[in-house]
């Protein structure tokens, strides 16, 4: 990997974990299960024992409160990369 591209991702990574521990638990269990451990939806409901539709609007609420909680410059970097990865785990 290229050393700029990984500086950015580990620079990405800390943004997002620091924002990631401002959100209340249920929004934050799931978002943190896909992003860390790359969990799709699917299998994030299977490993919670939760509805899928519960899994869906959880991420949802943690992308809308992560950049609604962002400055304005991170905030479109961190809502695109969120949203990559919610459509992704599908």
């Amino acid at each position: 990997m290229e050393a700029s591209c990984y500086n950015h991702q580990r620079e990405l990574r800390t943004i997002l974990d620091d924002h990631l521990r401002l959100l209340p638990v249920l929004p934050s269990e799931v978002v943190k299960l896909a992003f860390s451990k790359g969990l799709s939806q699917r299998e994030i409901a299977t490993h919670l024992s939760l509805p899928f539709g519960t899994v869906k609007t959880r991420i949802e609420l943690g992308i809308r409160m992560l950049s609604g909680n962002s400055q304005p410059c991170r905030r479109r970097v961190i809502r695109e990369q969120l949203m990559r990865l919610d459509h992704s785990r599908s």
